[in-house]
């Protein structure tokens, strides 16, 4: 998928991408199997994703403060959605690891951390979006 290059205004069609966007994450976390410690982390990033702002239609009235947050917000939402797949493509690798973290309870799981500062980054770029 192509990034967004901040400098480039935001066209008509970003609403579009970046609720594609959401659907294709929500679709990955949803039809890989996960390890059993980071499953609670992937139903919260899901739900995280699900509540996420939208991208206006119509750009045109927003201060350019306000449209820099949104350019910035969609190529949050593009890298996040580059390391959920990254993430995914290693399933199997956490699957192997998650019996560490069961005998490690004091340890968060890679996969788990990859959910956890995904939602941290959308929500950090979605604040930005309500001031």
């Amino acid at each position: 998928m192509a990034s967004h290059n901040p400098s480039v205004p935001l066209s008509d069609t970003h609403d579009q991408r970046i609720e594609a966007l959401k659907v294709d994450m929500e679709s990955i976390i949803k039809n890989i199997k996960w390890p059993s410690s980071s499953k609670l982390s992937a139903e919260e990033f899901v739900k995280g994703v699900k509540t996420s702002p939208t991208v206006p239609k119509d750009l045109s009235g927003l201060s350019q403060e306000l449209h820099n947050a949104y350019n910035a917000y969609v190529k949050v939402i593009e890298d996040v959605d580059t390391r959920i797949k990254d993430a995914a493509s290693k399933s199997a690798m956490w699957k192997l690891l998650d019996p560490l973290t069961q005998v490690l309870p004091k340890r968060t799981s890679r996969c788990t951390l990859v959910f956890q500062t995904c939602q941290a980054d959308i929500l950090t770029a979605a604040k930005a979006l309500k001031k």
